[in-house]
């Protein structure tokens, strides 16, 4: 597993709390009023009128130059804020030496404050966290931001300048910086001694159940084999997960936080791949995923436990393009919701979609009705060996289909099926194979279409 576990100290005592005064920024403006009024421009107007510009010009200098008083205010607000973002980092670094020294730990403050989410990899401040309460500044991700840096905290402006600093009572460096973050997983392992909640704090760029070798990924069966619960997604943010493998992974898998997923990219591919145990997952899984995510290939392949599927799953995967063995082997399962798919539009391929779910025992005639851009349903429903009849417009608005390949192979229930061979430029090899109790002959069917 490529993840890295780091022991997080945990600070039982409340810290003081710090509160910044913010000053409200008053506006300054002209406002012009007209009437009519008629007059002789003398010299003395004149006069009058360059007088008025230049007091005019000397006031807005005063308000927003360089040492101006609206400049002078914003400086004071970022004083305060820097002033009050470096003492509680030295309230944190004081108590945490404290702690050190009675429970003689090894973690260091900056552990500490990675674990608690307070800085990331690249020792940016979350001003939220620190300080439990909004800042006018310190706001962004690259700019506008507080920073460790030596042993000070700069802040950052928008253009990337240090404008202001305070002294800390801690320094970081390259050394000290690893390539992890504050973030934390929390879930649950079996070990020889017994169960313990771990929490893994990091980047965790990739949470998986193998590990990445010099050139190809390395399995490493004895580590999957230890997870036993998913206790909570926690806060880390990782770009992918997958728990392949993880056969001992049981029960409910929980709901995930509102970030867990929004680095992922492109797919969820393998998320919990031959997780046998599971049981149940909920509505909300993929509730906040970004729309980058296009695939989910055998997402839940293998989950024999697994005994429903939350109608509305995927009804946020909108830009879906993929469920190709996304249900493959799920034999807990005896029914389908009947819009699952209906949020999919995107979608194109369903290729082993529910293949061998034994325990299904019909299909929704409308599961397919909102997906019209499908060109391919082989083995979607492949060895389903309980499915008692086919919906005659299950694929009715499916008209872009060119591949019906063993769709429904080994389906021994069924005593008719729809005319899918009467469509144009499809290809049906052995989509009706071994199914037992069909008079494919009877119907007019093709023989590739029924022949193993």
């Amino acid at each position: 597993m490529r993840e890295r576990d780091r022991k997080s100290i945990e600070i039982d005592k409340m810290l003081p709390q710090f509160t910044t005064m913010n000053v409200i920024e008053g506006q300054a403006g002209l406002v012009n009023y007209s009437s009519l009024i008629l007059y002789s421009l003398t010299l003395n107007n004149i006069l009058n009128i360059i007088v008025l510009l230049i007091l005019a010009g000397v006031t807005i200098a005063m308000l927003t130059g360089e040492n101006g008083i609206l400049n002078k205010a914003n400086n004071s607000v970022l004083q305060t804020e820097i002033a009050g973002v470096a003492e509680q980092i030295n309230l944190i670094n004081y108590e945490n030496r404290i702690v050190k020294e009675v429970n003689r730990t090894t973690e260091d403050t900056l552990t500490y404050l990675r674990s608690k989410g307070i800085i990331n990899e690249k020792n940016v401040i979350n001003t939220q966290k620190l300080l439990e309460t909004s800042t006018r500044y310190g706001n962004g991700k690259t700019t506008d931001i507080f920073k460790l840096q030596g042993d000070e905290v700069v802040y950052i402006n928008s253009n990337g300048d240090i404008t202001a600093r305070k002294k800390v009572g801690i320094t970081v460096s390259e050394e000290n910086t690893p390539s992890y973050t504050e973030k934390d997983f929390v879930t649950t392992w079996k070990v020889e001694a017994g169960e313990y909640d771990i929490i893994i704090s990091g980047i965790c760029e990739y949470f998986q159940t193998y590990v990445l070798g010099d050139e190809e990924k390395i399995n490493k069966p004895e580590l999957a084999e230890k997870l036993i619960r998913l206790k909570s997604w926690g806060e880390i943010e990782a770009r992918k997960y997958e728990f392949t493998d993880c056969v001992n992974l049981a029960g409910a898998i929980p709901s995930p936080s509102e970030n867990t997923f929004m680095n992922c990219r492109e797919n969820m591919k393998y998320l919990f791949l031959d997780c046998k145990s599971i049981t149940s997952i909920p509505e909300d899984l993929f509730s906040n995923i970004p729309d980058d995510i296009t695939i989910f290939k055998d997402t839940f392949n293998g989950c024999e436990s697994l005994t429903n599927i939350p109608e509305n799953l995927f009804a946020n995967a909108v830009n879906a393009e993929s469920f190709d063995g996304a249900f493959h082997g799920c034999i807990g399962l005896t029914s389908i919701p009947e819009n699952l798919f209906a949020n999919n539009t995107k979608v194109t391929d369903f290729t082993e979609v529910f293949a061998k779910c034994e325990g299904l025992t019909s299909i929704p005639e409308g599961l397919f009705a909102k997906n019209p851009e499908v060109t391919t349903f082989e083995k979607a429903f492949y060895k389903c060996l309980n499915i008692q009849s086919i919906p005659d417009k299950l694929f009715h608005n499916n008209q872009k289909v060119t591949n019906f390949k063993s769709t429904f192979y080994g389906l021994d229930e069924i005593t008719t099926a729809p005319a899918l061979w009467q469509r144009t430029g499809v290809d049906g090899t052995s989509c009706f194979g071994s199914c037992d109790n069909l008079d494919e002959k009877a119907l007019g069917m093709p023989a590739e279409w029924y022949t193993s």
